[in-house]
This record gives C-alpha cells, sequence and structure tokens, in this order.
C-alpha cells in the first residue's frame, strides 16, 4: 500500500506541475504581423488569426482600426514586494487599419518598461 502511494503522489505531482505549463496560449504577433497583406487580408482572416481585437476604434472617415495588445512580464516580477519595483513589462502592439473588409495598414510595435 505504501508503495502505490508514493507512486500516486508522484503522479499527482507530475500532473499539476504539467497542468501549470498549460495557461494562456503564447501569441507570437511578430510572425503573425507579417501574415497581414495590405490590400488582401479580410477582417475574416484577422479575426481567425488574431481573435477578437482588443479595442476597435471607428474612425470619422468610416475607415476602422483594430488594435492587438499582448502583455509579457519577466520571472521578476513574480517575486512578492520586490517583483513589483524590479520587474520588466513587454507589450507588443499591433494596429491594423481597415478601408472597408480589407486590411489597408498594419503596424507592429514593442515597448519595454521598468516598474
Amino acid at each position: 500500500m505504501r508503495r502505490h502511494f508514493g507512486f500516486y503522489l508522484s503522479l499527482m505531482v507530475v500532473l499539476s506541475l504539467l497542468s501549470a505549463c498549460s495557461g494562456t496560449p503564447v501569441k507570437y504577433y511578430a510572425s503573425d504581423a507579417c501574415l497581414v497583406k495590405k490590400g488582401e487580408t479580410t477582417k475574416k482572416d484577422i479575426l481567425a488569426l488574431f481573435g477578437q481585437p482588443n479595442s476597435v476604434e471607428n474612425r470619422p472617415d468610416g475607415s476602422e482600426c483594430w488594435h492587438y495588445y499582448n502583455v509579457k512580464e519577466d520571472l521578476m516580477g513574480k517575486i512578492p514586494y520586490l517583483g513589483e519595483k524590479l520587474a520588466k513589462k513587454e507589450i507588443e502592439t499591433i494596429k491594423i487599419e481597415f478601408t472597408g473588409e480589407v486590411a489597408s495598414n498594419c503596424y507592429y510595435t514593442v515597448k519595454e518598461e521598468l516598474r
């Protein structure tokens, strides 16, 4: 019985560690932004590639601009108390402008911030 307990305990530890790795999917905005082709890529294509935008800007001229943000924090941010002061944060932004149903421009930026 004791031997089985050790096996099941080890199995539970391994499974819990693996489930911790299955959080939010990793986004690779830099490479995905390259897939947006001006005058060709449609809103439907963008939704399939990136999902729903974080924000939508309706402009006076009738065009639309979709904004996507991805925030990455380094491991220092996980340290209680010190992490708030020492962590770096990287913010990736994709801005896609549409004329009608087709992308007319795509901008990718990265901004690094210290807290």
